[in-house]
């Protein structure tokens, strides 16, 4: 049994089957995502937070690039200071909702939070 790091089996494989310049995404409930892809972490509304989520698998995996809805960084000033608190060697980018649908629809799987 595995004791520490990412215990979900799910998540856990789809993280290890990364390789280079494969993407996943980690969303709220409400994103558009098609079934097959999905990794649901839900548990009620607001459960798992979208934070933890990502912290974890910037434990078990290299993040060359972090892409983000450049809304992020005035409508929600407090999550993007603590995600750039996170960012050591990984690049950041910034693109509009539509961009990040149309760049998400490449990932290789989407993370699904309580958010």
């Amino acid at each position: 049994m595995k004791k520490s790091g990412i215990i979900n089996p799910e998540l856990s494989a789809a993280l290890a089957s990364l390789g280079h310049f494969d993407s996943f995404v980690i969303c709220d409930m409400g994103f558009p995502i098609p079934k097959d892809a999905r990794i649901d972490l839900t548990l009620t509304a607001g459960v798992p937070h979208f934070l933890p989520v990502l912290k974890a698998c910037l434990n078990e995996v290299v993040v060359q690039e972090m892409v983000l809805m450049d809304g992020v960084k005035t409508a929600n000033v407090p999550l993007h200071e603590e995600l750039m608190c996170m960012v050591h060697h990984q690049d950041v980018g910034y693109v509009s909702l539509p961009e990040f649908r149309e760049r998400a629809k490449d990932a290789k799987f989407y993370l699904r939070t309580g958010e």
